[in-house]
């Protein structure tokens, strides 16, 4: 992809690409679901790691520490072939030495410092050449992809800010006893409670509640952050039954309503189903909401017919998460 600027012959050469040490490891290249999905079945040993909720895959390094010169080798590099996952290589791998990172909510592209060819030559030439065309196909393929976006590191000079920002990032983290004033303030607003057809909890309520969930291996709740702000909760249960996970519960305050966050909210739920070894998820929605089912449908959930409900919600199903996991519209 940067034959302009950088050659394959050059690249063979040098190699410093595929080989990391301590403190920059962290740069290994990500490998999206599809991906992963094509490595697993056409090269067994590769072994590769999940990086949890925020999507995508890494070879496992640890396996790969070479003792005496003190490096990460990466496991599909031979030492005299080269590269040996032809049309299967990274996107990461692709772009190399260009990054795309998240600074304060926006997606920039930088440049690792360690590739000495492309680094010794002038910044415009750098920057001519996302700027025709590179850029955009780099963007595009964060959009596609979030988890080949990594933090932004001090030290990486910018070459190109997106001139659109990438927004604040939706992100869900386990309840502390510290969110329970915010949970029992969002749940006790008129609005949900006629909808559960529920009654006022108080925060000794709550406080049982959290110590019933620590408990409960077949259930986990989040907070809904908005970047720093907190902006809903979901409860996530079926945890423990290996087939199917359930959004049991999904809020969103109404002041963050309309941005987005249920999609992205579903998305790391899949994830964290995913991760647990559950290749289906599900949720009942209230046939009233009719913003809840275009959002479930546009996820790529299916009304099923359901005789255990109440009457009252629709159950929506999605099979084959790893299949179907790129369905967000």
């Amino acid at each position: 992809m940067l034959k302009n600027i950088l050659s394959g012959e050059t690249c063979a050469k040098c190699r410093l690409c595929c080989i990391f040490d301590k403190y920059d490891v962290w740069e290994t290249p990500v490998i999206t679901r599809e991906l992963y999905t094509k490595i697993s079945a056409e090269r067994p040993e590769l072994k590769m790691v999940s990086k949890g909720v925020s999507g995508g895959y890494v070879f496992n390094m640890e396996d790969c520490w070479d003792e005496e010169e003190e490096i990460y080798r990466c496991p599909a590099l031979d030492p005299q072939k080269g590269c040996t996952l032809g049309e299967n290589k990274p996107f990461d791998c692709s772009i190399w030495p260009y990054r795309v990172m998240d600074l304060n909510g926006a997606r920039v592209i930088s440049i690792a410092s360690v590739c000495p060819e492309l680094y010794k030559k002038p910044l415009n030439v750098l920057v001519e050449e996302l700027e025709g065309g590179l850029a955009d196909i780099i963007f595009a393929e964060a959009a596609r992809n979030p988890s080949i976006v990594k933090p932004y590191e001090q030290g990486y000079p910018i070459l190109k800010v997106r001139n659109e920002l990438c927004g604040k990032k939706v992100r869900l983290a386990e309840v502390k006893r510290g969110d329970l004033p915010y949970l029992c303030e969002l749940y006790n607003r008129a609005e949900l409670l006629d909808r559960l057809g529920a009654g006022v909890l108080d925060i000794e309520d709550w406080d049982e509640a959290f110590e019933q969930w620590r408990e409960d291996d077949d259930e986990e709740d989040y907070i809904i952050y908005y970047g720093s702000d907190p902006a809903g909760w979901v409860k996530l249960s079926g945890l423990e039954s290996g087939d199917c996970g359930w959004i049991s519960m999904l809020v969103i305050d109404p002041e963050f309503r309309g941005q987005g966050i249920s999609k992205d909210c579903i998305r790391l739920a899949e994830d964290i189903f995913i991760e647990k070894g559950i290749n289906n998820a599900a949720m009942h929605v209230y046939s009233s909401n009719a913003a809840a089912e275009k959002c479930c449908l546009s996820c790529g959930y299916t009304p099923v017919p359901d005789d255990t409900g109440d009457g009252e919600s629709v159950m929506y199903i999605k099979e084959d998460l790893n299949e179907n996991y790129r369905t967000l519209s």
